[in-house]
């Protein structure tokens, strides 16, 4: 009795484990849409509330789909990486659609970093995505209707 007493405890602290596990996905189930940067489609998730950009793409080990962060009015963006396992660039977009900036993101990295110049969203991807698709500032996003 007593083995099978403490086999359960194991088991339960273990199952427990898991379950909070820092490589676990997030539970929130972010909308999924395709824009277009120049002539690139490129899949992301939309982040439209706090909660939702608060989560972006924390406890991920990939950036495919991209995380687009929306914000709905014109900031100085502050972005961090807690809880972020893997290194994004990230576009930030105007009003208009217009790239005005681009920011780079190491892993767990918690420096606030915040834009130079105001944008009302950040288009998060893997890092090196915008150079190897020769995207700049000036180019601009938009979606595509589903």
């Amino acid at each position: 009795m007593k083995y099978l007493f403490h086999s359960s405890l194991i088991l339960t602290v273990i199952i427990n484990c898991l379950a909070f596990s820092t490589h676990a996905q997030p539970t929130l189930e972010f909308e999924r849409r395709v824009i277009k940067i120049n002539n690139t489609q490129v899949d992301v998730e939309l982040a439209d509330t706090s909660i939702e950009i608060e989560m972006g793409l924390m406890l991920r080990d990939s950036a495919i789909p991209g995380m687009l962060l929306n914000y709905q009015t014109p900031r100085n963006i502050q972005l961090w990486m807690k809880n972020m396992m893997i290194p994004v660039d990230v576009a930030i977009i105007d009003e208009s659609g217009t790239i005005v900036e681009f920011m780079s993101m190491k892993a767990f990295d918690e420096e606030i970093k915040t834009s130079s110049i105001e944008g009302v969203s950040a288009l998060e991807l893997p890092k090196g995505w915008f150079k190897e698709h020769q995207v700049n500032v000036g180019d601009q996003v938009s979606f595509i209707k589903p």
